[in-house]
């Protein structure tokens, strides 16, 4: 099962929290991580952000990446949600 945390940080600090999961293994890694982005979209009820080529690489690098006013057409009222990577099917860290 795949696992991301996502987090609305503002004032340096985490303001709400949500932990999306994705158990289709048999999807590609890309679509399951999108899968988990559009559930904590929903539950913060946010538009979906824009998933820039800086997102992806640090995400692919680092296991987490962040979205601020960049990434969103809506203005937010928020610093940026971050995303991070906490299970993977195989429970080693891999990163997409």
């Amino acid at each position: 099962m795949l696992r991301i945390w996502g987090k609305i940080m503002a004032g340096g600090k985490i303001r709400e929290s949500f932990t999306g999961e994705d158990a289709h293994s048999e999807w590609p890694l890309e679509e399951r991580i999108y899968a988990c982005e559009e559930q904590i979209s929903r539950h913060f009820d946010l538009a979906r952000p824009i998933w820039l080529a800086k997102n992806r690489q640090h995400l692919k690098n680092f296991g987490s990446t962040r979205f601020d006013q960049d990434n969103f057409i809506e203005t937010i009222g928020f610093q940026y949600l971050e995303l991070e990577i906490v299970g993977t099917d195989d429970d080693e860290g891999s990163r997409p």
